[in-house]
């Protein structure tokens, strides 16, 4: 990029989807950190951030790091009462539009914060039964991964001597 400003800053002060939209390759892939399966195109990561706007809160990039057409994007935003620490690693092509977006999420819990907070919007998207499904499969991750958490954190804490 030969501006200060990288898109990806521009897009979380603004939110504005179709800005950032502009950068995406034709055929841009975005990894989630919650499915395998990739979202393809530009229209699908346009969809995708679309959600992504309007169901975090607070958000701030704190660290920027770039190599060639490559850049790493580290920030904290809040979905609802929850903090989420992420990483999104952006890869521009030769023409300089946006070709990869790989998300990297932590912690654990995280990741269901991340599924909860945002997935059963884009399903509902498609369709209201898929809203709710999807509502009713994440919801229960994060009491999961909440438990998992405090309980690894006691077993892996040292005892007092």
């Amino acid at each position: 990029m030969t501006d200060d400003l990288h898109p990806f800053i521009t897009a979380w002060r603004t939110r504005d989807v179709h800005l950032w939209a502009a950068h995406f390759a034709p055929d841009i892939v975005l990894r989630s950190p919650i499915i395998e399966t990739t979202f393809v195109g530009s229209s699908s990561a346009a969809e995708l951030f679309s959600v992504l706007f309007e169901s975090f809160g607070e958000f701030e990039i704190t660290e920027h790091f770039a190599n060639g057409q490559s850049h790493a994007f580290f920030w904290h935003g809040t979905l609802g009462r929850h903090t989420v620490e992420g990483v999104d690693r952006i890869r521009h092509d030769d023409d300089d539009k946006i070709a990869e977006i790989t998300v990297y999420i932590r912690p654990l819990v995280g990741i269901a914060t991340l599924a909860s907070g945002f997935g059963p919007a884009l399903a509902a998207r498609r369709s209201r039964t898929r809203g709710l499904l999807t509502r009713a499969t994440t919801l229960p991750l994060r009491t999961v991964f909440v438990t998992i958490d405090r309980i690894a954190t006691r077993l892996i804490r040292r005892k007092p001597r």
